[in-house]
C-alpha cells in the first residue's frame, strides 16, 4: 500500500490464490518510498525487498517473527548489489524492478531496467549461504528481447514490469508493458537448466 511511503500488507486467503476471499490481518513494516518488490524464503520466515533507486540496488533483509508475519519483520541486514561483483552499466541509467530465488534460497534474480530499449537485463547472483544476499556473488546477466513490436523497437515506450519461473526453474517469463499504447507482453523462454539465466 503506498501512502507517502510504503508498507507490507498482509490478508489470508480462505481460498488458496483466490483473493476473494481475502481477510485483512495487519500491517508489516514501512519500506520507504524506493522499495520496488518483495520476495520470501521458502519457509517464510525471511522476507526480502529490493530498492528501485536509480543506479542503487540495495536489497533489505528482514527476520519474521512466524511463517510470513510480516507485522513482526525486523531489518536483519542492507546489501548494495555493487559490493556483491555487480558493476552498473556505464552511461546507461539503471533502476532494479523484482527480486526472485531458485527454490532454496542459493541463487538470487534481480530484474535491471535502463532508459534504453535494449539492455533491460535479470541478473543472476550465487549465494554461498541460502536466501543471505550477504554473501552474493554475481555470475552474469541474460538480456531481455523488447523488440518483438516493430512499432516500439526504437521510441522506448517498452518497460519490464516483472518476471517469475515455473515450480522447477526450467521455464523463465517476464512481462513487457506499453507505457505509450501498443500490446503488453508476456514472454515464455525454456531454459537449457534450472533457474539457468546465466550460468548454462
Amino acid at each position: 500500500m503506498l501512502s507517502g511511503s510504503l508498507e507490507v500488507v498482509r490478508f489470508n486467503l480462505t481460498v488458496p490464490y483466490d483473493f476473494k476471499t481475502a481477510t485483512f490481518i495487519g500491517e508489516g513494516p514501512t519500506l520507504g518510498t524506493h522499495q520496488q518488490s518483495l520476495s520470501f524464503s521458502g519457509d517464510g520466515m525471511t522476507m526480502f525487498s529490493l530498492s528501485s533507486t536509480v543506479d542503487t540496488p540495495i536489497v533489505k533483509t528482514y527476520s519474521l517473527g512466524s511463517s510470513f508475519g510480516v507485522t513482526s519483520a525486523s531489518e536483519t541486514s542492507s546489501i548494495n548489489l555493487t559490493s556483491r561483483g555487480y558493476s552498473l552499466r556505464g552511461d546507461e541509467v539503471e533502476t532494479f524492478l523484482d527480486i526472485e530465488f531458485n527454490r532454496n534460497g542459493s541463487e538470487m534474480f534481480i530484474l535491471s531496467a535502463t532508459t534504453s530499449l535494449l539492455n533491460h537485463q535479470i541478473l543472476q547472483f550465487s549465494l554461498e549461504t541460502n536466501y543471505d544476499p550477504s554473501t552474493a556473488k554475481f555470475l552474469g546477466a541474460y538480456e531481455l528481447d523488447f523488440t518483438q513490436d516493430p512499432a516500439h523497437r526504437s521510441d522506448g515506450t517498452a518497460k519490464p514490469f516483472g518476471f517469475a519461473f515455473s515450480s522447477d526453474g526450467m521455464n523463465l517469463y517476464y512481462v513487457q508493458k506499453q507505457t505509450k499504447g501498443g500490446v503488453d507482453r508476456i514472454t515464455h523462454i525454456e531454459l537449457e537448466c534450472p533457474f539457468g539465466i546465466a550460468k548454462c
